[in-house]
């Protein structure tokens, strides 16, 4: 059975002569790269490529790596727009009252007079503060991550409570 993975990085390009690849970080620290030696790399066709990091040069925003077996641009179409992946155990740990995207995403959203509002489908990153895209059925809601707002969040019993301001519900 495969461990589940978590993306941390997308391959976009070739980066000079010699096969190394220039990443778009999907992390919040993408100096993590500099400590991993393996990653899997997803690519567009649903393969799932182990590499061996050899370098990594962070040159926000965007980090540079050379992998194991990939000497020329050439080397790099296979993996080319691949997300760069770690086993969901190598994940860095956030502080208390902070969470991966990926673990809030599928939330149920209740008030907290205890009224179904719908399950969390996207979040939407705006500069200031997130956005939980919030569905249930046909209808779709905009919920800021804003403390005031968010009570609650409790992973193991995947639920979010939220106490709304008056009209948010119904924009």
């Amino acid at each position: 059975m495969q461990e589940d993975k978590v993306t941390i990085g997308k391959v976009l390009k070739p980066f000079g002569v010699r096969g190394e690849v220039k990443v778009f970080p999907l992390t919040d620290k993408p100096e993590r790269f500099q400590d991993l030696e393996e990653v899997t790399i997803k690519t567009k066709e649903e393969q799932h490529l182990r590499y061996r990091l050899l370098q990594v040069a962070l040159r926000p925003p965007f980090v540079y790596v050379a992998f194991e077996g990939i000497n020329c641009p050439e080397d790099v179409d296979p993996i080319r727009g691949g997300l760069i992946q770690v086993p969901v155990s190598e994940r860095i740990s956030l502080p208390e009252g902070e969470y991966f995207q990926s673990d809030l995403i599928g939330l149920e959203v209740y008030r907290v007079d205890g009224a179904y509002v719908g399950r969390i489908t996207e979040i939407v990153e705006t500069g200031v503060n997130d956005l939980f895209v919030v569905k249930n059925g046909k209808r779709e809601m905009l919920i800021p991550a804003l403390r005031k707002i968010v009570k609650a969040i409790d992973l193991k019993q995947n639920r979010m409570e939220i106490d709304p301001p008056e009209g948010l519900l119904t924009l």
